[in-house]
């Protein structure tokens, strides 16, 4: 298999999407991996709190999800608008 199919270039459109800055000095999506957690508390720590309400540690949640009382989540992590988590 040819590794240039695999590229993050060809694979994901960067400008679609928050979490550019995430892939900046990464080649291929597996090397994003050790850099998530703190991405999203970076990200987190940016939302506008109008929209996002933080709940525990590390975790941002917007104002329009549903989050079940059940649901457990582990930051870190950011649920975006309209999500529904169970």
């Amino acid at each position: 298999m040819n590794n240039d199919a695999l590229k993050i270039s060809n694979l994901y459109d960067l400008n679609e999407t928050i979490a550019a800055k995430v892939f900046e000095d990464c080649t291929y999506p597996w090397e994003v991996l050790a850099k998530i957690g703190d991405f999203i508390v970076e990200l987190g720590n940016a939302l506008p709190e109008d929209e996002y309400e933080k709940r525990g540690e590390n975790i941002w949640v917007h104002r329009t999800a549903n989050v079940f009382p059940s649901a457990y989540i582990a930051g870190p992590a950011i649920i975006g608008k309209d999500a529904e988590v169970r």
